[in-house]
């Protein structure tokens, strides 16, 4: 085994994935939401994420870095940059209105001229006015950033959030609060700088009301703009979102998108006197019937070319633009292969406007034709957005993990995984006993309104089925059903399955037909809804591993359940007897935050009832977190249901220690929402939980907490930990930084600042020893042996088969150039061919944390023997290795010389090609590669190539066919056309 620290899994990318229209083979790489962007000096590209921080690339969007993974907030809303200064604006926080979307922890600013250090200077602006306190800015979402170059250097810094608009003159020095109408706590939702008539103005749109314009004598005062409106609706009329943007080379010109409550739109409007005299345009709908408008809380982008005033972009779901000021628009997100669907961001390259940067919920995309044709610039962005993941039961190559706006994901030992379901992805599941059953899940209902809450699969991932029949349609009222819903499998007789509304199914045939329990009296067991979104619905289940007759459901009110199975009829209905957990008594009692999971010990020697652990995010009264509130019992709990002593609540998160930053506020456990627990099934009292930030650690039950594991993990919410007890590894799914994993146990081998490796077969994932052989977990039937490396492929040029594969994906984006890991995926493995020109491609992986430098590779050819063995190395092999000459008349040959790269960075593999000839003569024939870098060098003297494959990460053999020549083929083609024309000579003779 190798690294013991945190490690990134990925991933760095979804290969083939979700796309606004349905994915293509070899379609883009698709990443997590990216909420804002912003270009900076010479050429630089800055994005911020939902909930992976900000990210920054020099090179076009070639390669990315994560500048914010200690910063107290992951969740990014936006984004300025001061070009004069050198400075980049973080605003924290995600202005848009989702399920998802987070709080932030206030304003920073980067100086981008130490963007060469490790650690990057961040300020951190903690000077907000009175009487906001430090817990204010756990309050504060940022909608926007602007900065005034009115003559003052620095400019003027303003910061809109969702309680109040901020203006600093001093660069964050000091800070002044402005009023609208006397009121200073109001929601901004835009702002703009413009003239009318030549008088520079400043417009500021607020959720829900009207626009304010600024008093000309006093900067800190605006008032609303009720004259001179023009066709734009009265203030009774207003929406819920509105949005304004402001030609850059005619500040006259402004436009504004105005999204309604009801989640309908009132139009896009056009002024050319800097916000008076507003004209009606077409909305991009009117034209696009098939493409629907209905999210402006969620995604809206409005954004003019920098030096053509008529050309205006705009993005909802899909994407738009118009070169007559708004009169006709055209469709940019239909055209091959398009561009992920909901829009939350645009930038324009300034010294080519033709190049345009795109943010949705796929990633990041960039444009050099003006927005008609888009591609992907999604390759290292580890920034996808999870709900749940779950592990195949006996390999820890394989999970799966379902993904916000990017489906179900299959990891398969790779940072670039696999898209297998689409829409949003939640919970999902593998049949621990027969896992060629997997179950993914999307929204509860579906556009059509049909319950779609469930699939599944009976080929491990391919062939999805909805599986829903039985579950009540009207159970919930209009706009009152829950977006998705909870559901896991028995983990003793895993055909029974658990789904949670404000119903707890039940389904005995692996979902073919669902029954709702009920009690005795023949009633269901509710937890009844009561407010709209399905809030008090069932949130989390666990069954009892030491008692699958017990049930256990946490809901949306923080009320939990005991539904204990009393008989099941044959057609699979359960009655039941439900014990609710106490809700009122002796302090302390956990008040109304969610459940977020909950988890039940597997006890050595099972007779009375398990204590039940159940976590607590935030309050159902508000979007997941949206309005953070303190809980002073700490969010983690542990409740009795025996009937000994009195059942009752201990509270175990007073303990949980806070997070501190670089500058303060920290974090404290009051603060910090608690979303997955996960129990060591070797040690019950071994307790891990994850939370909005960090994950920690009790060795004695919950009554005390340690951070886990250090300080590699970044500090994104953690939204669920699953622990694979076969090599007992600790995964961690973010809400925004992807997936990471770390080995529980401490190692006696030593920590390395690399960790490089090569894969034997698909179940290798470079820790372990591999065995001789196994069954494919991604096949219905199939075998794997131990020299199957999936990190090794061969690419013939066949006369009849068009030559050497085209590269899916290169290094530089560019049709020439080098190939990278996503193409190397995509590509076929070939057979060799006689005295033919052969491409042998070798992929090298880094777990990290740090890059591995002067990474050497070389791959070696044999003769595999009669017995079906390999033959031994030379003895003078290891010796010789890179660059060295194998001795003449050796079973083993080197296929090229060896190549170097200056490094591979952690999650994004390297692929080394090499020119190969097979000679005549030959049969079957076994790749051997090998790895070694400076920081982590391979250190081998064994000769059995089994073993030394099998057991050390930096090998790995490849057994591939050698078939005849081209040469060989061409004849034999030439010869059985002759023959057919001799017979079509004899039959015309006979005629």
């Amino acid at each position: 085994m190798s690294s013991t620290r945190w490690t990134l899994l990925g991933p760095t990318g979804v290969l083939d994935g979700q796309m606004h229209l349905p994915s293509t083979p070899n379609g883009p790489t698709i990443a997590g939401r990216v909420t804002c962007l912003v270009r900076g000096n010479a050429g630089a590209m800055f994005i911020g994420t939902a909930g992976g921080g900000v990210w920054h690339s020099g090179d076009e969007g070639v390669s990315w870095r994560p500048l914010t993974d200690r910063l107290p907030c992951a969740s990014i809303g936006a984004l300025a940059f001061d070009a004069a200064n050198h400075r980049l604006w973080i605003g924290s926080g995600e202005g848009n209105r989702a399920g998802r979307a987070m709080f932030g922890q206030g304003l920073f600013m980067l100086d981008t001229t130490t963007l060469g250090n490790a650690t990057p200077t961040i300020t951190r602006f903690t000077n907000l006015p009175a009487p906001r306190g430090a817990d204010d800015f756990r309050a504060l979402r940022s909608a926007q950033i602007l900065l005034e170059p009115d003559g003052a250097n620095p400019p003027i810094v303003w910061w809109a959030t969702n309680d109040g608009l901020f203006r600093s003159t001093d660069s964050g020095g000091a800070w002044t609060q402005v009023t609208f109408n006397g009121r200073l706590s109001d929601d901004v939702a835009s702002m703009v700088l413009c003239t009318s008539q030549g008088t520079a103005r400043m417009l500021v749109a607020l959720w829900d009301q009207r626009l304010y314009v600024r008093r000309a004598a006093d900067p800190t005062q605006f008032d609303a703009l009720t004259t001179d409106l023009g066709a734009l609706p009265a203030v009774a009329a207003m929406g819920q979102r509105i949005i304004l943007a402001v030609a850059p080379s005619n500040a006259e010109r402004v436009y504004l998108a105005l999204g309604r409550s009801d989640n309908s739109w009132d139009g896009i409007f056009k002024s050319d006197a800097g916000g008076k005299g507003w004209t009606r345009m077409t909305l991009p709908a009117a034209t696009s019937p098939q493409r629907p408008l209905g999210q402006s809380h969620y995604n809206i982008i409005l954004s003019v070319h920098p030096t053509t005033p008529d050309t205006l972009y705009f993005g909802e779901t899909g994407i738009w633009r118009s070169t007559d000021g708004g009169s006709t628009w055209t469709d940019l997100a239909s055209a091959t292969p398009g561009t992920h669907s909901d829009q939350h961001a645009l930038a324009f390259d300034a010294a080519d406007p033709t190049r345009v940067w795109l943010g949705n919920d796929g990633g990041v995309w960039l444009s050099t034709d003006g927005g008609s044709t888009w591609s992907s610039r999604n390759r290292g962005l580890a920034t996808l957005q999870y709900y749940a993941l779950v592990h195949h039961p006996t390999v820890d190559s394989v999970l799966l993990a379902g993904a916000q706006d990017n489906g179900t994901q299959r990891y398969a030992g790779h940072p670039g995984w696999s898209l297998i379901g689409g829409g949003d992805g939640f919970f999902c599941a593998i049949d621990p006993i027969d896992p060629r059953y997997w179950y993914a899940s999307y929204v509860y209902r579906d556009g059509s309104g049909n319950i779609a809450a469930i699939q599944r699969s009976d080929a491990a991932g391919a062939n999805w089925v909805t599986k829903t029949s039985g579950i009540d349609p009207t159970e919930y009222g209009a706009n009152n059903e829950p977006f998705y819903v909870p559901f896991v499998c028995d983990p003793v007789a895993p055909q029974v399955l658990w789904l949670g509304t404000t119903r707890l199914w039940r389904s005995q045939d692996r979902g073919e037909s669902w029954q709702a329990v009920r009690k005795a009296d023949g009633t269901f067991f509710s937890t009844t809804a009561g407010t709209p979104f399905g809030a008090n619905s069932i949130k989390c289940i666990a069954v009892d591993p030491n008692d699958n007759t017990n049930v256990y459901v946490g809901t949306g009110h923080g009320r939990l359940f005991r539904v204990h199975i009393d008989s099941v009829a044959a057609n699979g209905q359960a009655t039941v007897t439900v014990t609710q957990a106490r809700t009122s008594g002796a302090a302390p009692l956990p008040d109304l935050r969610e459940f977020t999971d909950v988890a039940v010990p597997k006890l050595a020697a099972p007779g009375a009832l398990a204590p039940v652990y159940a976590v607590q995010g935030s309050s159902y009264l508000t979007f997941s977190g949206f309005a953070p509130t303190p809980v002073n019992a700490g969010r983690i709990w542990k409740y009795d249901f025996t009937s000994g002593a009195a059942p009752d609540w201990t509270a175990l998160g007073t303990t949980l220690p806070a997070v501190t930053f670089p500058s303060g506020p920290a974090l404290g456990f009051e603060w910090n929402f608690v979303n997955a627990i996960a129990i060591d099934p070797a040690n019950v009292q071994r307790l891990f939980v994850g939370c909005h930030m960090g994950v920690f650690e009790s060795v004695d039950g919950g009554a005390s907490w340690t951070p886990a594991f250090g300080t590699d993990l970044p500090l994104a919410p953690v939204v669920d930990l699953q622990f694979h007890p076969a090599h007992r590894l600790l995964r961690a799914a973010t809400m925004g930084r992807s997936v990471w994993e770390r080995p529980v146990d401490p190692l006696g081998a030593p920590e390395t600042q690399a960790d490089l490796y090569i894969r034997d077969n698909v179940i290798d994932i470079g820790r372990f020893d591999t065995p001789d052989s196994g069954t494919d977990p991604l096949a219905a039937s199939g075998t794997l042996a131990w020299f199957d490396a999936v990190d090794i492929k061969v690419d013939s040029s066949a006369l009849f088969e068009g030559g050497f594969q085209t590269a899916p994906g290169t290094i530089d984006y560019t049709p020439a150039g080098a190939l990278d890991y996503v193409g190397f995926q995509k590509l076929g493995s070939e057979g060799l061919l006689r005295d033919c020109d052969a491409r042998v491609h070798l992929q090298v992986l880094n777990r990290g944390p740090a890059s591995a430098s002067n990474v050497k590779a070389r791959v070696y050819w044999c003769e595999r023997q009669a017995d079906g063995n390999f033959p031994a190395l030379p003895a003078s092999f290891w010796a010789s290795f890179p660059d060295g000459a194998l001795a003449d008349g050796g079973s083993w040959h080197a296929v090229a010389a060896a190549q170097t790269r200056a490094s591979v960075a952690p999650g994004d593999p390297q692929v080394f090609t090499f020119n190969f000839i097979a000679p005549e003569g030959l049969h079957d024939v076994g790749l051997f590669a090998v790895v070694s870098c400076d920081e982590d060098p391979i250190a081998e003297s064994r000769t059995d190539v089994r073993l030394v494959a099998t057991t050390n990460k930096r090998t790995a053999l490849r057994r591939a066919d050698l078939s005849a020549s081209t040469g060989t083929i061409v004849l034999g083609v030439l010869v059985a056309v002759g023959m057919a024309a001799l017979v079509v000579g004899a039959v015309v003779a006979t005629q």
